[in-house]
């Protein structure tokens, strides 16, 4: 008999010894694989089976062999007395008093053994419940939740803890300056413990806000059919798996005008996917509705009321979040970075740029600095350089821009992809790209050297007013950023005295730091300093593209503020038409300022010649279905709030415009006063005078050089699925009525 508790007391360690193992590992591996059962899980089977292999000897002793259930009644009889341990039901003192007589040695190890089991089973038994508890408890919160605000992150990573931190520290900041803000209740989803290889870090910075953490998938969980906002964030690392759950995600929450999804993918098939959804028609707020129905001219004329007009907050509100086109616009219009820029550039004549690194980052630089410096009179140079070789390059623009590629130029050095457009009335840049300089050599200081022995000119090195380090590493760009500086000083013969003077001395540097504590460390601080040299001289450069600035909810505040503004740059499509009519038809005996009956007659003629020239005689202006008998139809004007709210087409190229409108009136009123509210040529569309021509031809530079970096091309037909456009030319080349709309 004592060979059956010999044998058992083996196995049942064994049994644990083999859980434990696994168990083990998974502490000690790092990473972030998920696993279906938790430690917690292994444990308790673990501790189950060794249970009832150690009961089996004493059952077994209770039976005669000659029992015809000898072989399964001692085994069931032991599931039930390991069930009852984990329950606190069986009585250790009745299984030792039953003990049969063993060796004292084994009696002993026995008895320990199954008094260890019998002290851990009902410890997991109060875990497993405690964790269903915890689940149960979240869940509750959410269901009885009416009036709190929910952000519920499909991830917990540090892109969703960044963003939920800022959401959390947006309502301490609004209390500090005495404003109410509802409590918010906070939820992260698929989220596993520790032992599932999840940073404990973060779910202790998850627990520090008062989250909610649920193992659910965030398409799993049943949300209540509540009035309250609700905001889902699919911020996964997986940006296929945040699609697939926006799918699903929307057809839930369509159906309810306060709910948000926000993805986060810089890949363009998302936009394509979520431009194709079925969004409902809660996409538009019931307020809006209401103003385009009740009266459509009042509403298209009420850019001074935007607020009161078109309402962004109660609807349901989709968009895809593209932090590296946010970063690169949010940088190039930081007025802290654009004052010294502007303020040199106003002297020269000239803006000019250097990108070094020419990834996903340095490319949507190039690109959104290309349309948003485009100013009449102004030369805009960028130069780029990248370690990668001329023909990857020179493919890779051709691909991504093939209206630039268009414009490219035999380089006098073979070392020097060039672009260049010139020509009065289209867009003007000089894109010069020096491939294979590898900044860890000496090839980034030789280039300078090459570059500063020829002969200068408004492309030239030493004019440079903005440079950006993009290299795709932290270490490096801080490195790459310290060489430009020393670069820079070279060649522009910068002694120490000045470099300790101006804080906002150009060239301006920027350099993406992705670790929130490296760049906090590094920053400039609010009086220029920085990292400094051992002389105690700043180098002023600028980190950006921290963590907490490319995940941060203030970010999606700023992108909801113009998507308010700029879609009265969309409407203006719509307005032109039928103030360029009006004007084209009004009776010019009513007028009575003569300067302004001139334009009017001038205007008249050039569309009378237009439309004899090219119509055949026929006044065809504008889209028959626009307008009918001239008035504004409120049912068009819906399809085209439903398409600014649907397509990204229409949201991003207004608010463009609008970044660029800004741009034009904070740093050039004087040159461009046509934006003085006190212009008395504001309120006529026909205006020919030289600044108003200017402002249109400024607008046109612009518009053409942001389609050419979305892939348009020129054709004498218009085709948007191909990507060709029959204005895209220039502005002298355009027909009549457009040069107007422009």
């Amino acid at each position: 008999m004592e060979f059956f508790f010999i044998i058992s007391i083996i196995l049942s360690v064994a049994a644990m010894a083999g859980v434990l193992i696994p168990v083990i590992r998974r502490f000690r591996r790092k990473g972030s694989k998920r696993y279906v059962f938790t430690f917690v899980h292994l444990l308790t089977f673990g501790v189950f089976l060794s249970s009832l292999i150690i009961h089996l000897p004493f059952y077994y002793a209770d039976f005669e062999f000659l029992d015809p259930y000898t072989f399964i009644r001692p085994i069931l009889m032991s599931v039930h007395s390991t069930l009852q341990a984990f329950v606190l039901g069986f009585n250790y003192k009745d299984l030792i008093d039953s003990m049969p007589a063993l060796n004292p040695f084994l009696n002993a190890a026995y008895t320990f053994w199954v008094a260890t089991l019998y002290v851990v089973a009902p410890i997991l038994t109060l875990t497993n419940i405690l964790s269903l508890f915890k689940d149960l408890g979240g869940e509750l919160r959410i269901r009885f939740n009416r009036k709190k605000p929910l952000y519920i992150f499909s991830e917990l990573n540090p892109q969703s803890i960044a963003m939920a931190k800022s959401i959390y520290q947006r309502r301490a900041d609004a209390k500090k300056d005495g404003k109410k803000v509802p409590r918010q209740l906070i939820v992260f989803t698929d989220v596993f413990s520790k032992e599932d290889e999840t940073d404990q870090e973060l779910l202790d910075e998850a627990r520090s806000i008062g989250a909610i953490c649920l193992k659910a998938d965030i398409t799993q969980f049943s949300l209540p059919e509540s009035s309250c906002q609700m905001e889902f964030f699919l911020i996964g690392v997986n940006e296929s798996e945040n699609i697939e759950q926006t799918i699903t995600l929307n057809e839930q929450c369509k159906k309810y005008p306060n709910r948000s999804l926000f993805v986060f993918s810089s890949k363009p098939g998302a936009g394509y996917i979520l431009d194709t959804l079925d969004k409902g028609g809660h996409t538009v707020s019931p307020q809006t509705k209401s103003a385009v129905n009740a009266d459509v001219k009042a509403f298209l004329s009420g850019t001074e009321n935007t607020e009161k007009t078109y309402q962004i907050e109660n609807c349901y509100y989709i968009r895809r979040i593209d932090s590296i086109n946010t970063l690169t616009v949010n940088t190039l219009t930081d007025n802290k970075l654009l004052e010294p820029l502007i303020r040199q550039a106003s002297q020269s004549k000239t803006i000019s740029l250097m990108i070094v690194g020419f990834g996903m980052y340095g490319e949507a630089f190039l690109k959104n600095a290309l349309w948003l410096f485009q100013l009449y009179g102004f030369r805009l140079c960028i130069n780029i350089i990248d370690t990668l070789d001329a023909e990857f390059l020179r493919k890779r623009i051709r691909k991504e821009m093939p209206q630039i590629d268009a414009h490219r130029i035999d380089a006098d050095s073979t070392s020097c992809l060039r672009y260049c457009s010139d020509a009065e009335g289209d867009c003007r840049y000089d894109i010069r790209v020096y491939p294979s300089v590898d900044c860890d050599t000496s090839d980034l200081s030789d280039l300078f050297l090459e570059k500063e022995k020829e002969e200068k000119d408004y492309a030239s090195f030493s004019g440079t007013q903005l440079s950006i380090v993009t290299l795709g590493e932290d270490d490096r760009n801080i490195e790459i950023a310290v060489e430009l500086r020393r670069l820079f000083d070279r060649i522009n013969r910068v002694n120490e005295k000045q470099a300790k003077k101006s804080p906002d001395e150009t060239p301006v540097i920027c350099s993406v730091v992705y670790d929130n504590r490296t760049a906090k460390n590094l920053n400039c601080s609010a009086d220029g300093t920085g990292i400094i040299n051992y002389k105690g001289t700043p180098f002023h450069i600028h980190f950006i593209g921290q963590l907490s600035s490319h995940y941060n909810y203030s970010v999606i505040n700023h992108m909801k503020l113009r998507e308010n503004k700029a879609i009265w740059r969309h409407f203006e499509w719509i307005k032109s038409e039928e103030s360029l009519r009006a004007c084209y038809r009004c009776d010019l005996s009513s007028v009575k300022d003569p300067q302004t009956r001139e334009m009017l007659e001038a205007f008249r003629k050039e569309m009378k010649d237009h439309f004899d020239t090219r119509c055949g005689g026929r006044e065809t202006w504008g889209d028959d279905y626009l307008y009918q008998d001239g008035e504004p139809v409120p049912a068009y004007v819906m399809d085209s709030i439903l398409s600014y709210t649907n397509f990204e087409y229409y949201r991003n190229s207004s608010i463009a415009r609008e970044i660029h409108q800004e741009l034009l009136k904070q740093y050039f009123p004087a040159y461009f006063d046509a934006f003085d509210p006190q212009h008395r040529h504001r309120d006529i569309p026909v205006c020919s005078c030289e600044k108003c021509r200017t402002q249109r031809i400024t607008e046109h530079m612009r518009w053409n050089a942001y389609m050419s970096v979305n892939g348009y091309i020129y054709s004498d037909k218009r085709s948007d699925r191909a990507k060709t456009h029959n204005d895209l030319t220039l502005w002298q080349e355009l027909d009549a009525p457009e040069k107007y709309k422009d």
